[in-house]
């Protein structure tokens, strides 16, 4: 009894320890040579063949905001950065609770920010 005990200890530390991202394969980023386009805030990005995304930008109060996205491993968050310079520094600009579906996904913004008031949801559309 001891041993099956240890061995099943053994097993939680293992799976625990392994890095397993349970949303691979459903973010935008994992559909290469796309277009994502959210109308309703202005917002669009491609993905490009070696599924980084490009070409990334908001328009918000008619100023077009550049931005990238850093997807969690952990969770359905998504940290959308704004990219302040030619040198790729960035800075954040809101987080979000993603839903994904291979044709859109959905940013949930909970916490009011410098862009937005709490409570929005951004609807990004992929586009054929």
């Amino acid at each position: 009894m001891r041993k099956v005990f240890i061995i099943l200890i053994l097993i939680i530390i293992l799976f625990c320890c392994s890095d397993v991202d349970t949303y691979k394969g459903k973010r935008p980023n994992d559909y290469p040579n796309t277009t994502w386009i959210c109308d309703q805030y202005n917002a669009k990005f491609d993905v490009n063949s070696n599924n980084q995304i490009v070409n990334d930008q908001i328009t918000i109060n008619n100023e077009i905001i550049p931005f990238t996205i850093i997807w969690s491993n952990v969770d359905s968050k998504a940290i959308f950065m704004q990219i302040i310079d030619s040198n790729d520094n960035e800075k954040q600009m809101f987080i979000g609770k993603c839903t994904f579906k291979d044709s859109e996904f959905k940013v949930k913004i909970t916490e009011k920010n410098n862009y937005f008031d709490s409570n929005v949801t951004m609807t990004f559309k992929r586009n054929y």
